[in-house]
């Protein structure tokens, strides 16, 4: 798809008796002054009764061919076999062919008539009249004689030949752009977008088709091949190059637009006054043309706004391609979901383009293999990279690679580096500093870290992280964030070149050399932003800081800007305090020695100083209102109490705290989102503390979501226990809007290594939820309590596919690895308790809706226990009392039951429904529940069901009648919230 070389312009069909020595004389004169590049064929080429190959490639690389039609054109066999050849190489679009009807008329031409008649006549009785040559020469001349072009029977000669110039003019200013030296996956790349230009959309409708990449990566050379293999399907083209370059020149836009006026309607030239008279004058003169046009490298909507703002501006077929580093400027204008994206080169691609540029004519010096394969990684497949370090290596011997590899490791090359800055100083000061901290630190770290992480530090992170994918210099991958190698060193190179000189006035510093003396010799300045230094540990719990050379406790004094400060194998031997800024956003240092802050407001945001050995932290919290995470996990032998944290908590690691005995409540907090690790915390389990001295369930309907883990076997009272982890219910639809969340008890059994937990939640069969963890090392029992809001279940726009009108099928799943899962529980939150909703759970199969509008029931379905009650009062006294309650408010269960027939989905054999009669008293003090009361459809037999008061009480999820005669179970009959202590309620549920 390369643009070809062509010897010459245009290609002169002719019978030299008729015209050689007087109008195509002239003609080819002519052509020659205006730097039109002719061929026109001599005698010595033509011999023998076949056009020659050299001939042939001459036409065929010709792009316009001339036919002189004169009076003895078709009495000789050699102009109707190039006549063929032009008209078969018209076929193809690839030759453009204007004929010159010379002294006979058109029809002549291709009917047949008058000298042609004769001529063919002659060449049938040769070759006989219905013979392929003949056959293909009538067509060519038929096809040829129906072309547009000059009919000159008498008159002036050089008028003719200046029309026929001004037209070849114009197709002549369509010359085949220059693609590239070596057009390596060029091909395969322009295909696919001309596939994609086809399958969008009817060859009758306009089309934006936009390129998509960083700089460097080949964007505009496949567009310029993309428009010398399409051109010629249209009426005009247009190829503007460097529009942002451009558009910001002195006549910027209105420039554009007169270019733009300028190809399209060429001869003719239209000055245009400003933008919005551009703007009307492309959409009033290009609405009839089908047009191609190509916008290279646009950056900014007002462009396209001025260029092509809407489809109706240009005719039907038209195609629009535009480059550019911002995806979301051509997601959001007309390309649409028609966006290609250019990816860097593969492997064998790379190679060989390298190879082409730094080994001219295959010419390779001594050079290792390993200094080669160090270059095509340092270009990392960018074909601007590939092409710009090897020629520069072109030629030169093994120690000038090492030399020039080395040096380009820490300092890019000036052109490469230039090219990548056009993005960077495209963004505003929030992408520039968020591009800047993740070029320095953050490659390659999840994307939910770096947000957290930059949040803190005040930055609209979400937006930008999206703004910097979109202008190609960072990509998400799997949930973590990348960037090309050479954009990062871009990155980097910027901040190098805040002072050349001494790296601790610079604002962002990663490397021991520079953080060195800064940390040891308090010479940090406030220029600096951030320090993040990682380093490797040593046996014996070393750093790579001498050990002679210890932290100076005033380090940090003098950084009034710092924001960031990430010290992980950092250790510090000094007694004394370490003061940091009041400023500081995010801290992270393990191992970290004793802190110190100012006083007045800190705007300390994140905390992360786990396996410190800290003492206390009574009353540390009281001027850190910003303060939302905390990891204090392994801080083993000296933290012992928390005090009450900051309103806007919402993560609080304390993971192993073995010495932790104090803890604080956790009402009051504003924070929508709460996760707290409390794990392995021995005294803290020791003396009590339980889950709900954590969190209460009135405070969860104030969270959008919470995750709690803590020593212990017991689950919050307040959750219904679930057999074996699976959990059905119905909810009816008029009811879910109260249900606002769904909070989860999982009770987990020891295990040394990793416990990988699971929550799977299906509405109406449709998996809307799924949540897979890891817990490692679990030492003793422990409860995992999480809390889902009801958006985080399915997406709400899709709400509508998901929930029914009438009743929904709730199903959640819990399991957890190697058979750890002890206890599980639900409970749906509302947000008002007393709102609580009256779902219907199952046992794995929905149940009907009649089913559920008799268990409707108001207050009164709910039984109090008594203040007095204790654990110790015995089985029959509680289904005494409750019997006695029920007895009294005759709502024990329905009085009508419905057995579903087969065709309902019943697992039973009945052949249809029945309503039947129940006795209202089914609890009875002998502990069987119901009497003879049913009778099987198919056995025509009474069927009872006995179940212990303790199933019922204690275990039971729900209770299903069995057929004693069929054996078969027909469907759930009751449900029964397990007792709870003293002054909770018990809800009996009926069917």
């Amino acid at each position: 798809m390369a643009s070809s070389k062509r010897n010459y312009h245009v290609f002169l069909s002719f019978r030299g008796t008729d015209v050689r020595n007087n109008f195509l004389s002239h003609l080819y004169t002519d052509l020659d002054r205006n730097g039109i590049h002719t061929f026109k064929d001599s005698e010595e080429l033509r011999k023998g009764e076949e056009i020659s190959p050299a001939l042939m490639m001459e036409i065929e690389e010709s792009r316009v061919a001339i036919i002189i039609f004169s009076k003895d054109y078709a009495s000789s066999r050699w102009c109707l076999e190039e006549l063929a050849t032009i008209m078969e190489c018209k076929a193809r679009k690839e030759l453009i062919v204007l004929p010159v009807f010379y002294k006979v008329e058109p029809r002549e031409v291709r009917g047949g008539r008058k000298a042609y008649g004769r001529a063919m006549a002659k060449h049938e009785t040769k070759y006989e009249k219905d013979s392929e040559t003949v056959k293909r020469w009538k067509k060519a001349l038929s096809d040829a004689g129906n072309l547009s072009g000059w009919d000159f029977s008498d008159g002036d000669e050089a008028e003719l030949i200046q029309r026929i110039i001004k037209e070849l003019s114009i197709h002549l200013g369509r010359t085949p752009l220059h693609v590239a030296n070596y057009p390596v996956g060029i091909d395969s790349r322009v295909e696919e977008v001309i596939s994609l230009s086809q399958k969008e959309l009817d060859d009758n409708d306009v089309l934006m088709i936009g390129l998509w990449g960083p700089g460097g990566i080949g964007k505009t050379t496949i567009a310029k091949a993309i428009y010398n293999a399409i051109e010629r399907e249209f009426e005009k083209s247009s190829f503007l190059e460097q529009v942002r370059e451009n558009s910001n020149k002195s006549n910027g836009l209105v420039g554009l637009q007169e270019k733009l006026l300028s190809q399209i309607l060429y001869p003719r030239h239209l000055t245009v006054c400003s933008k919005d008279d551009g703007i009307s004058l492309i959409r009033e003169r290009l609405c009839s043309k089908k047009i191609l046009l190509v916008l290279d490298d646009v950056d900014h909507l007002d462009q396209l706004n001025a260029l092509v703002g809407q489809d109706n501006w240009f005719g039907k077929g038209s195609r629009i391609f535009v480059t550019s580093r911002d995806r979301h400027l051509l997601t959001s204008s007309h390309c649409k979901n028609c966006v290609y994206e250019v990816e860097t080169l593969k492997k064998d691609e790379a190679q060989d383009l390298f190879v082409w540029h730094a080994f001219p004519n295959n010419k390779k010096v001594e050079i290792r293999e390993d200094l080669i394969d160090k270059a095509l990684h340092y270009s990392s497949g960018l074909p601007l990279a590939l092409e710009v370090l090897g020629s520069f290596l072109r030629g030169r011997n093994e120690p000038a690679w090492e030399s020039a590899l080395r040096k380009l490791s820490n300092s890019p090359d000036k052109y490469i580096d230039r090219v990548l800055k056009i993005s960077f100083n495209g963004l505003e000061e929030n992408e520039r500093e968020i591009f800047l901290d993740f070029a320095c630190f953050f490659k390659g770290k999840s994307i939910e870290y770096i947000k957290k992480l930059l949040d803190g530090c005040g930055f609209e992170t979400t937006i930008g992280i999206e703004i910097l994918i979109d202008r190609s210099l960072i990509r998400n991958e799997h949930g973590t964030l990348q960037m090309h190698d050479l954009v990062q060193l871009m990155g980097q190179n910027i901040v190098n070149q805040e002072c050349t000189d001494d790296p601790g006035k610079r604002s962002r510093l990663c490397l021991l050399e520079d953080v060195q003396d800064i940390l040891c010799e308090d010479t940090g300045v406030n220029a600096v932003k951030a320090i993040v230094l990682d380093l490797p540990a040593l046996k014996g719990g070393r750093t790579m800081i001498s050990e002679e050379r210890t932290i100076s406790p005033d380090a940090f004094r003098n950084m009034k800007m710092l924001r960031m400060l990430i010290l992980k194998e950092v250790h510090s031997s000094s007694q004394d305090p370490v003061y940091l800024p009041n400023n500081l956003r995010w801290l992270e240092w393990s191992n970290a020695p004793f802190l110190e802050f100012g006083s007045g407001r800190k705007k300390l945001v994140g905390l992360d100083i786990q396996e410190s050995q800290i003492r206390q932290v009574d009353g540390k919290f009281k001027n850190f209102e910003c303060l939302k995470y905390i990891n204090f996990r392994q801080c083993k032998s000296l933290l012992q109490k928390i005090p009450q944290l900051p309103p806007n908590m919402r993560t609080l690691l304390a993971k192993g705290c073995k010495s932790l005995q104090e803890f604080p409540n956790l009402s009051g907090l504003s924070a929508e989102c709460l996760e707290v690790d409390l794990s392995s915390c021995r005294e803290l389990f020791r003396k009590g503390a339980n889950t709900t001295d954590v969190l209460s369930l009135k405070e969860l309907p104030k969270l959008s979501d919470a995750d709690i883990l803590l020593s212990g076997r017991e689950m919050p009272e307040w959750f219904l226990h679930c057999k074996d982890g699976s959990i059905s219910f119905m909810v009816p639809r008029d009811s879910y809007d109260k249900f606002v969340g769904l909070a989860l008890c999982l009770v987990l059994g020891p295990e040394e290594g990793e416990v990988g937990c699971r929550i799977e939640i299906f509405v109406n069969g449709r998996r809307v939820f799924c949540q897979a963890r890891d817990i490692y090392f679990l030492n003793s029992d422990l409860v995992w309590v999480t809390y889902l809001r009801r958006s985080q279940l399915y997406c709400m726009r899709e709400e509508r596919k998901v929930l029914r009108d009438d009743w929904n099928h709730f199903q959640v799943h819990l399991t957890a690895g190697n058979g750890r899962l002890k206890k599980g529980g639900f409970r749906l939150i509302c947000e008002q308790q007393e709102d609580e909703l009256r779902i219907k759970l199952q046992h794995h199969r929905p149940m009907k809706k009649r089913t559920f509008e008799e268990s409707e029931s108001d207050e009164d379905d709910w039984i109090d226990t008594k203040e007095e009650e204790s654990s110790s009062e015995t089985d029959d006294e509680l289904v005494k009392a409750i019997d006695q309650e029920n007895e009294r408010r005759s709502l024990i269960l329905a009085e009508k039951m419905i057995i579903p027939s087969r065709r309902d989905g019943c697992s039973g054999g009945h052949g249809g429904c029945q309503r039947l009669l129940f006795r209202k008293r089914l609890l009875r003090e002998q502990g069987e529940i119901g009497e003879p009361r049913i009778a099987c459809r198919i056995t025509r037999m009474a069927t009872s069901y006995d179940i212990s008061k303790e199933a019922i009480y204690r275990n039971a999820t729900s209770v299903r009648i069995k057929c004693s005669s069929c054996m078969k179970f027909d469907y759930e009959t009751l449900q029964v919230i397990p007792i709870i202590p003293a002054t909770r309620k018990i809800k009996l549920k009926r069917e």
